[in-house]
């Protein structure tokens, strides 16, 4: 080979290399998601309690899709939606419909994955005593089939059922207690085995509602708690959880023990919105900025986004429309404290992957 085709192979080859390094760039650019675009409330349809999970890049949602459902009321079921963007939702399927005793008022599902399997909570009408009762199922996939682990009856009574796995392998049931029907006295806790699914350790209370004066509280009023959400940062438990006493409303409590003592934080409420109506009626004071346009934001769920950043998903109402979704950041402070930021003009987060 002589000097002038050295030459011109070397170039060829430069070129050969500089472009296949190009295209491959451009592959990897190709359908990218650098940023989430999003303005609240987000429609889906209508939907209260919504929860969301992100599996193998894909955000996956249910909730409570017979929204005004009394004890009596049979809906849909459970719903799955899915997005790659959280703010266009296709709907999948139904995961669980009405059967046996949870055939009416199914409530709040939740999915978390355990130790490789989908776990699927709801809550549903079992009659009295018990008013709302939790049922179980698992599956191997986000979409299922799932097995109902509690055919014949509710797993414990309660309502608003969260699983929250510990970071030592065990499994802990947070539920809004005395059934949700009129008002939920507390939030408790009570260690499970999956498999088998069975009850360990009885119902403790975590939290309880506030005095009179307090956004939470007091049951004397018909104001309580519910919804509880649990995630574990930098060794200290977040348990979230919403009160109806100004509007809808959520705030959060921290241990160092998942067992508790739980301390509610200082600064709550941290997220939702007010209702000028349900302070008069509740005698509490109406803080709320006029150009909040929504009149209730809560039961929150937690998650995180492909690069590991938290949100917070709660259903939106305002003034009577139906509830829809709405999604913010999650930011914590130095001293780990919670800081989220109600939105509802458009806003986009830059994404670090």
């Amino acid at each position: 080979m002589n000097l002038r085709t050295k030459i011109l192979f070397v170039v060829i080859a430069f070129y050969t290399m500089v472009g296949g390094a190009k295209a491959r760039h451009v592959g990897v650019q190709r359908g990218e998601i650098k940023s989430i675009v999003y303005q609240n409330p987000i429609k889906v349809e209508p939907i209260r309690d919504p929860q969301i999970l992100l599996v193998n890049g894909t955000y996956y949602m249910t909730g409570t899709s017979k929204i005004d459902a009394g004890i009596n009321d049979e809906g849909p079921g459970v719903k799955l939606f899915s997005s790659k963007n959280l703010t266009e939702w296709t709907f999948e399927k139904i995961l669980i419909k009405p059967d046996g005793w949870y055939r009416t008022r199914i409530w709040a599902p939740e999915i978390h994955k355990i130790n490789g399997k989908f776990y699927l909570t709801l809550n549903a009408f079992a009659g009295n005593p018990v008013t709302q009762g939790v049922c179980l199922a698992v599956a191997d996939k986000i979409d299922g089939d799932y097995n109902v682990l509690t055919p014949d009856k509710p797993l414990c009574e309660g309502n608003d059922a969260h699983l929250f796995q510990n970071t030592d392998g065990k499994v802990y049931l947070f539920t809004s207690d005395n059934g949700g029907i009129p008002v939920h006295d507390c939030i408790v806790t009570r260690q499970i085995s999956l498999n088998p699914l069975k009850i360990i350790q009885d119902k403790k209370i975590a939290i309880t509602p506030g005095t009179k004066n307090d956004w939470d509280g007091s049951p004397a009023e018909n104001v309580a708690i519910e919804g509880p959400y649990v995630i574990k940062l930098k060794g200290v438990y977040y348990l979230f959880y919403s009160s109806w006493g100004r509007g809808y409303e959520v705030g959060y409590a921290t241990a160092k023990n998942i067992n508790g003592p739980w301390k509610k934080f200082i600064g709550n409420p941290v997220y939702g919105a007010q209702n000028k109506a349900v302070t008069k009626t509740t005698g509490k004071a109406y803080t709320q900025s006029a150009d909040v346009p929504f009149t209730e934001v809560g039961h929150c769920g937690l998650f995180q986004n492909t690069d590991g950043q938290w949100w917070i998903s709660c259903h939106a109402i305002n003034n009577g429309s139906t509830p829809q979704l709405a999604i913010d950041p999650v930011s914590f402070d130095n001293k780990g404290n919670v800081r989220i930021k109600l939105t509802w003009t458009k806003q986009e987060v830059s994404l670090k992957h």
